[in-house]
Order: C-alpha cells, then sequence, then structure tokens
C-alpha cells in the first residue's frame, strides 16, 4: 500500500501537519509502510528501534511488564499517533496493534536528519508530545481523586 501524503487521512493531524508540497516530497521519499494484524506485537520494549511512526488506521496499546511479570497497559495510540522517540535508538514499552493496524514508518536517521533541516516536524512533534503530556497529567488527576478502595482491581 502506498498513500500520497497529501491524500492521507492523518495528514493534517499527523506530524507532518505543518508540511508544505516541498517537505512532503520529501517525505515521500524516506517513507514506507507497514501492517500489522489484531494481537500482533509492533515492537517489544528493549527492541532496537530502526524506525518511527504515525499510526494512520486501526488501535494500539502501550504495555509495560512489572517486575513480577504483570502487564500493564500505559497508553492507547490511535490514527496520527506518533510512535518512538527521535534520538533513542531502544524502545521503552511493547506496542501490540488492539486491531488491524497500517503505520506510515520513517527509518529513524533520515526522520531525525528531516527534523534538522524542517523545523515544522520538529516542532509539530514537540505540540504533539506537549499534548499527549497534559493528557498524562489530567489521567493522573483523575486517578489521585480516587479512594483507594475505587483503585483497587477488585
Amino acid at each position: 500500500m502506498h498513500v500520497q501524503c497529501g491524500d492521507c487521512p492523518i495528514r493534517h493531524r499527523a506530524v507532518c501537519a505543518r508540511c508544505d508540497d516541498d517537505e512532503l516530497v520529501q517525505l515521500e521519499k524516506i517513507k514506507y509502510y507497514r501492517s500489522y494484524q489484531s494481537g500482533q506485537t509492533i515492537i517489544w520494549s528493549g527492541d532496537r528501534m530502526d524506525f518511527v511512526a504515525s499510526v494512520v488506521t486501526g488501535i494500539a496499546t502501550l504495555t509495560q511488564t512489572m517486575e513480577d511479570g504483570r502487564r500493564q497497559m500505559v497508553g492507547l495510540l490511535l490514527p496520527s499517533d506518533f510512535v518512538g522517540r527521535p534520538g533513542r535508538a531502544v524502545a521503552a514499552y511493547d506496542v501490540t496493534a488492539t486491531t488491524d493496524v497500517l503505520m506510515c514508518c520513517f527509518r529513524s536517521k533520515p526522520f531525525e536528519e528531516m527534523m534538522l533541516k524542517t523545523p515544522h516536524v520538529a516542532q509539530r512533534l514537540l505540540e504533539m508530545t506537549l499534548d499527549e503530556l497534559d493528557a498524562a497529567r489530567e489521567w493522573m488527576l483523575l486517578l489521585g481523586r480516587k479512594t483507594a478502595r475505587r483503585r483497587s482491581p477488585r
């Protein structure tokens, strides 16, 4: 599958939202698509990350394995959400496809080089990251308001 950036369903919400036509041409040169079936692991925590990506369609979960072996979900990835961290070579979480997932991927090094040459991409990624941080803080506030009994899994 190959979708032109200008026709992409997440174009105006993803990391490329502020790119002009010339910048989209540069992204076209370094992107590729990966598909995952529901239940398939996309990334294992601790694995070397040779790519970053945007979820185009589908939903994935971010999970972390606890010391006692339990898995804790720490987030959801929805269309236009970004996966991976430029400059970080190792995955911090397991990422699993909850539904069938299509991802628009970029090899890490070319994407990092593009971020340096294209401030729009770096600024948009920062904005998306700060939005995610705000959402995490809202969750902490919500969870902090619950009593211990209401937070208990029983």
